[in-house]
């Protein structure tokens, strides 16, 4: 007895392999697709710490900004108060101090950006030494006050202190009295640095 080999029909085979054809060409643009995902999923990562990075960076640096500011509004506290109480700007005030604040000028509200505030106030910035390379550090100082006068009440001012260290003072005319009270400062701090970072920091001092 004699067996017959069963051969499969030619046309079935061939109909066979080009579905498995397409379904492997379906796998592989799948794969490719989720491979281009997930570089622009890492890319975009890196482009989002790397922009965190600088912003931290710019605001890190806006802290020489706030110590220049301390040190001029004390160098010109010790040497001539005048100067802190009436002045006006553009005449004969410091540079980047304004012995007024603004209060349509306050930082963003509803209907302002830190860019609108800084365009109004820091036309007369102060560039702070030793910024970091890459960085540009401007600061401005505003007195919170309503008038550029001596009248106390239309500051705002810190808790009155006691006249214990006014002895010394009064005794040596070379020696400044501290205030019996103190008056708020204003420091802003704009930091531009790399990829169009920009970072703004205020800090209130009191003197």
């Amino acid at each position: 007895m004699s067996l017959k080999h069963m051969h499969p029909h030619p046309a079935l085979a061939l109909k066979q392999k080009g579905v498995v054809l397409l379904i492997t060409l379906i796998v592989l643009v799948a794969m490719t697709l989720a491979a281009i995902s997930l570089i622009r999923s890492v890319d975009t990562t890196n482009v989002i710490a790397g922009n965190l990075a600088f912003h931290s960076a710019a605001t890190d640096a806006s802290d020489i900004g706030i110590d220049d500011a301390s040190v001029l509004l004390r160098s010109i506290f010790n040497t001539n108060q005048g100067a802190l109480l009436n002045c006006t700007p553009g005449i004969n005030c410091q540079a980047g101090y304004l012995p007024k604040h603004e209060p349509h000028l306050e930082p963003p509200t509803a209907n302002t950006t830190w860019n609108t505030y800084w365009n109004n106030v820091g036309g007369n910035s102060i560039a702070a030494n030793n910024a970091p390379a890459g960085y540009a550090v401007n600061y401005i100082i505003e007195r919170l006050c309503q008038a550029d006068s001596a009248v106390a009440n239309q500051c705002f001012t810190a808790v009155p202190i006691e006249n214990t260290g006014r002895i010394g003072c009064d005794a040596d005319p070379n020696i400044p009295c501290p205030p019996t009270v103190l008056t708020y400062y204003r420091v802003t701090v704009r930091t531009a640095g790399p990829r169009n970072t920009v970072s703004f920091v205020q800090s209130i001092l009191a003197m």
